[in-house]
């Protein structure tokens, strides 16, 4: 994120100047997605504890994808984190 200017009141509140530039570059970089599919393994390994088995968790998945990719496959991980993962919480 960075901001438009160093001006503090420049521009009026609402216009272009007044908002930071956000740059998303997350997953910019392929470990970032390896990371992300790591996670979701060690996920399952958790959903599948008997504590947590016993819920009978189950993860979403889009049909598209899985039958692109094939469901809960690696690529299937990545391809699906690139899509759906909510920057809302980055900050």
């Amino acid at each position: 994120m960075k901001l438009r200017t160093t001006e503090r009141h420049e521009g009026s509140p609402g216009t272009d100047k007044s908002h930071p530039i956000i740059e998303y570059e997350m997953f910019g970089d392929k470990e970032d997605l390896d990371r992300m599919v790591e996670g979701i393994r060690r996920l399952e390994r958790i959903m599948e504890a008997p504590a947590m088995a016993a819920h009978d968790p189950t993860l979403l998945y889009a049909r598209s994808l899985a039958a692109q990719f094939g469901e809960d496959t690696d690529e299937y991980w990545r391809q699906y984190v690139s899509m759906v993962y909510d920057i809302t919480f980055n900050c």
